[in-house]
């Protein structure tokens, strides 16, 4: 095996390990500091995860089994946001239903907003439970110690 200088050592990868950790315990902050409505130390979470979150996803210095481990939290994270455009889709469409049910009964258009629930419209939320479900799914992967495929 070649020797290859961009290599990274046993201490940079269980450095990018550790900083995978600390950042699913600041997003863990960040998410109950969003519940408890205290905001007196959701910036600091903020930038620890988000910081975080941008170093283990965009390095590309490490081995393929810490990739493997990203992967599987990226796809974790992904599913999330997924999940939360579908349910936004059938909720946008049983609005649409339900207001045109109401033009047909009454003979006008009801004013109804946008008809999305509260939860659904709250795209802080959304990057708190997608990023928290991104360092579940790096955390499952490595605690299997193996990436799921």
């Amino acid at each position: 095996m070649p020797y290859d200088p961009q290599a990274p050592t046993g201490g940079e990868t269980a450095s990018a390990f550790n900083m995978a950790w600390t950042g699913l315990a600041a997003n863990v902050v960040l998410l109950i500091s969003y519940l408890t409505g205290s905001h007196t130390i959701s910036t600091a979470a903020l930038a620890v995860t988000g910081a975080l979150i941008a170093v283990v996803m965009f390095s590309n210095r490490f081995d393929e089994h810490f990739s493997a481990v990203r992967d599987t939290g990226l796809r974790w994270g992904m599913s999330v946001i997924a999940l939360y455009l579908f349910a936004g889709a059938v909720l946008s469409l049983a609005t649409g239903v339900r207001r045109l049910g109401f033009y047909t009964a009454a003979g006008e258009w009801p004013d109804l907003g946008r008809g999305i629930p509260g939860l659904l419209a709250d795209g802080y939320l959304l990057a708190i439970v997608a990023g928290l479900a991104f360092h579940l799914g790096f955390a499952w992967a490595r605690i299997r110690g193996a990436a799921s495929r």
